[in-house]
């Protein structure tokens, strides 16, 4: 994350200076111990639906200090499916006298 300043200079912010909060319930954001240092990640969740708009919140900390915040912006677009179940309601899906009601198909 980087911050910018009234007077148009930025500087990289410390990964362990930033909290993300998520602002959908698609992503999830955590904190991830890399050795000795740690990032905010996010994710999307399993289950999620397709959204587009500002998906987190990232705020700068120092101590019990907010220095700035500002959100992302991001476009969830989500693959096909691999996978789908199907369940009748009925017994049969054709009506009796269809021949699809006889072996080998029914």
């Amino acid at each position: 994350m980087y911050a910018t300043f009234a007077d148009g200079a930025s500087q990289q912010v410390p990964a362990t200076e930033v909290v993300l909060a998520s602002n959908v319930a698609g992503v999830i954001t955590e904190v991830v111990n890399q050795g000795t240092s740690q990032a905010a990640t996010m994710r999307v969740a399993v289950g999620a639906s397709a959204y587009v708009g500002d998906v987190v919140t990232a705020t700068w900390r120092v101590g019990n200090e907010t220095l700035g915040s500002g959100v992302g912006w991001a476009n969830l677009t989500l693959p096909l499916p691999t996978l789908v179940t199907a369940t009748a309601s009925q017994s049969r899906v054709a009506p009796p006298d269809d021949s699809a009601t006889t072996y080998p198909i029914s």
